[in-house]
Formats: structure tokens, sequence, C-alpha cells
């Protein structure tokens, strides 16, 4: 099946071609709900481009496996970026879609897109699951903790437990009980949500003494290696030495007690950046891009999109963001040009580092380095994500995105 998405009622088109595949491949109602919402998200994206798209839906059957393929040709370019930052599609997005698939693909070939999205048909549940949990409500309620907990560990959905909890309720003889016993059973994953709520406080515990460190090492350097840097020059100034030449290695020594000052103040800022707390994120990216710039002989622009304060957590992340991006700059880019920008889109917020030096390969994409995936462990304990993008012709865009605290307030309020 062909749709041609030209106005919104197409959508509803798009939807029921999903359904009525998925239908025929046996999906089950929730499974299916997720496969439609692939398809919206598809769907919204192609009309904000303001140009016809088609969308075509078929059925896959591949060693054994039975599965719903979309795929959405664009008629020109499109980058990645773009899907994935686009502020007029609403809902999730196709970066929320992408993780309700299972397979997702966005390549660009002879100057177009096309994005292909597979769900497969998840594998049925175990049987005679249906009949245990219409024993566990009729005979044995006091298990239904235990059924859940089997439920998550064995790696049921939410959704997988409420459909079987609704095919179940066709046959029970006592409805109350029956509720009862569901709300023993979510029971379960609701601990596994604490436990993750719980897992996620922790992380930033952790983030919030690494800063303290950061503070207490920034201090140690101003303290004490600048004492003892100033010393030093002192006893180089006194240095007694009638000959030409050990006059000149005072000098160069001196020069150097200097510029090994320079680099401690330099560094003791950059760990506990006064301008970050005093000022806000924008003017300390400013200090670090022009430091940076200075020292390194690169030109870096920064332009702040977004001309608010943000929550401290918030502004660390990004800050130490742009500090490990600046940091890959020199170590592997060999750029001459960075751009780094902050700006918001929809409910989140994003840090933007784009160099145009050599990119990364593929196999650097998927398995970055470690200043890298602390960064990703620290964007994802505050609930956002860092991306690593190729820019063309060539370079490299590192991207962290947040949720923006203030946006979620106006929502909720």
């Amino acid at each position: 099946m062909i749709v041609v998405l030209l106005r919104e009622w197409d959508i509803a088109t798009a939807r029921e071609g999903v359904r009525q595949t998925g239908l025929a491949l046996g999906f089950a109602a929730p499974d299916l709900r997720l496969v439609e919402a692939v398809a919206s998200e598809m769907c919204l994206h192609a009309l904000s481009l303001g140009c016809p798209v088609d969308l075509s839906i078929t059925a896959l059957n591949r060693t054994g496996r039975a599965g719903i393929s979309m795929v959405m040709r664009a008629p020109f370019e499109i980058t990645e970026r773009e899907f994935q930052n686009d502020e007029h599609s609403p809902g999730l997005r196709l970066p929320g879609a992408k993780r309700l698939s299972d397979h997702w693909e966005i390549s660009i070939r002879n100057g177009k897109t096309t994005v292909h999205a597979i769900k497969w048909r998840p594998d049925s549940a175990p049987a005679g699951l249906a009949k245990r949990y219409l024993q566990v409500i009729e005979t044995a309620p006091q298990k239904a903790w235990e059924f859940g907990r089997q439920a998550v560990l064995d790696g049921f959905s939410l959704t997988a437990i409420a459909a079987l909890h609704a095919e179940t309720m066709k046959h029970v003889s006592c409805p109350p009980q029956a509720q009862q016993c569901f709300e023993e059973v979510l029971a379960a994953f609701e601990m596994v949500y604490r436990g993750f709520s719980e897992a996620r406080t922790s992380i930033n515990g952790i983030h919030e003494l690494l800063e303290l460190q950061a503070e207490r090492i920034a201090q140690s350097l101003h303290d004490e290696a600048e004492q003892a840097l100033a010393v030093l020059s002192l006893e180089v100034d006194g240095l007694e030495c009638g000959e030409e030449v050990c006059a000149a290695q005072a000098l160069r020594l001196k020069a150097m007690v200097e510029e090994a000052g320079n680099l401690f103040r330099t560094l003791s800022h950059e760990l506990r950046p006064p301008l970050l707390e005093d000022e806000g994120l924008a003017a300390a990216l400013l200090g670090l891009c022009d430091s940076f710039s200075s020292r390194r002989r690169i030109c870096v622009e920064f332009r702040d999109d977004l001309k608010r304060r943000l929550d401290p957590p918030l502004e660390r992340a990004m800050y130490r963001t742009v500090q490990t991006a600046l940091a890959n700059v020199v170590r592997h880019a060999g750029a001459t040009q960075v751009l780094v920008r902050i700006f918001a889109s929809g409910a989140s917020i994003f840090c933007a580092v784009r160099d145009n030096g050599r990119g990364l390969d593929p196999e650097q994409l998927r398995s970055p380095g470690l200043g890298l995936r602390g960064v990703g462990e620290w964007a994802a304990a505050l609930g956002g994500t860092v991306e690593l993008e190729s820019v063309q012709p060539h370079g490299l865009e590192i991207r962290i995105r947040l949720p923006d605290s203030s946006t979620l307030f106006e929502t909720r309020s």
C-alpha cells in the first residue's frame, strides 16, 4: 500500500493501512498501537516538509519473522539532524518513534532521503500464561505479586500485561478480586520504575561529588601550585650569575615559570569557572571559547540562541560537554574552525559543538571515547542524550540534548 501524504487526513489512511497489515500478520492490539504511533510520527514529519511524500506500507516475512515495513521517500536531501531537531512536528518526533521500532534507517542517495522503519511482531506470550494468570486471580490472589515479579524478569512490557488482563477479565467470576490482583501485578512494575528513579538520583549525586572534587582541585591549583610557582619565580630572580649564558638560562626559566603559572590559572578557572556560577552558561562558554582560541590558535565562534539561565545541573552538564568536545578537537579533529551553539527546541535544550575537522569513522561513532561516554552518562542521568553526527563534507558535531525544566513546568501548570 502506498499513501501520498498531502493533508492531515492522509495520516488516518496511513494508520488504517498499518492496522490492516498488522492484523493480517497477527499483531496484538497493543503492538499495533505502537506501530501506528511510528507511522503517525513519520507522517507528521512528512507533512512538515511542505511537499508530497510517499509512504509505502508492506508486510515482511524474513526467516520466520513477520513485520511491517514503512518506507518514506522525500524528493530532496534532508539530514538526520533535521529529523531530530524539527520544531514543527509535535509529539514524539522521529527520535521518539525510533525507540518504538526494532529497526530504523535513514539514508541519503542521489540527493533524496529515505526513512525506513520496521516493526517486527513480538514473540507470542508463553503458552498457558493467560491460564496461569486466571488461576492466580481465582484461587491464589496472594501470588499476584510473584506473578508480576516474574513478568518483569521475563521482559514483559506494561502494555502486554494490560492486554493480558483485559483478555482474562472475560473469564473471571470475581471482578473486584481480579482488579486487586492486577494492582498487585502492577506493583512489581512500579518497583522497577522507582528503582530507575533512585538510580538516576544516585548518579546525579555522584556527579555532584565529582563537581566538588573538581572544585577542590581547582582551589589547590589556585592556592598551592601558584604559591609554589611564585616562590620559584623569586628564586630565579635571585640567581647571581655573571656569565652571559647563565643569565640567558635564568631568563628562560623565568619565562617557563610564568607560562606554567598562566596554565595553572587557566586550568583552575576551567575546573571551577566563576562565570558559570555568577553569570551563567553563556558567559562561561564565551570565556572558555575565547581562552581555547587564544591557546590553540583555532577559531571558535560562540552563539547564544538561548538568552536565559538554566538550572545549575543543566549548565554544568553543558559546560563539561563543550570542554570534552574542544579537547577532542585538539586530540583528533585537526580542525581550524569550531562553532559552539546553545539553543532551545520544543521541550528540550541543546548545546552543539561543530568542527570542520576530519570527523569520525562509523566505528568510532558507535564506540565513543571515555570522555564522551562520561558526558553521555551525565546527560542520561538528567534525562537527556548525547549525539554524534558526521558533518558533510567533513567534520563532526557533538550535541547534548536535555529536557527544558522551565517548559515542563509551564506544561504542568
